[in-house]
């Protein structure tokens, strides 16, 4: 056999398929494109309890824009003093808030948020995150730790129409 038409029929190949995973990765990323408004933040425990963090009625915004920029802000909803109410202090460290740059590994299922500013030493550097896109819902889970006990945050998004 003729080594170099293998050769040659070897890269032809890895061209086609790293053509296909970048056309995975621009889709996938062309799908995360928008305004998300946050459902449902629950915390699972490691024996698979749930329970929400921030109550039942979380308020937060993601925004994911096409060059790859992205801002999320999350608190409670006793914490959202835009109706001008003042708050109990003890609230005033139950909000997330940050913005960066995002990157989507679709072979994985892992979007990756390389963080710029944040309001919390929690949200820094990069954070990455398994999702699942499905009828207009996105949902994010990361590993972390809660009162020393290693949990998964589970937070649920519903795109908003333009």
């Amino acid at each position: 056999m003729d080594l170099s038409i293998l050769r040659r029929s070897l890269v032809g190949l890895m061209v086609v398929a790293c053509g296909a995973v970048a056309g995975a990765q621009e889709s996938a990323q062309k799908q995360f494109v928008g305004t998300w408004e946050l459902r449902s933040l629950m915390v699972r425990a490691a024996d698979g309890s749930m329970e929400p963090l921030w109550g039942e009625h979380p308020v937060g915004r993601l925004v994911y824009d096409p060059q790859g920029r992205l801002f999320a802000l999350l608190m409670p909803e006793a914490r959202n003093q835009a109706d001008g109410r003042t708050i109990p202090e003890g609230l005033q460290g139950d909000v997330a808030g940050y913005y960066g740059t995002y990157v989507i590994d679709s072979t994985r299922q892992v979007v990756t948020h390389r963080v710029l500013a944040s309001l919390r030493a929690s949200e820094s550097g990069a954070i990455e995150r398994s999702y699942v896109l499905q009828d207009g819902q996105l949902t994010l889970t990361a590993r972390g730790t809660r009162d020393g006990s290693p949990v998964t945050y589970v937070l649920t998004w519903r795109r908003l129409e333009p």
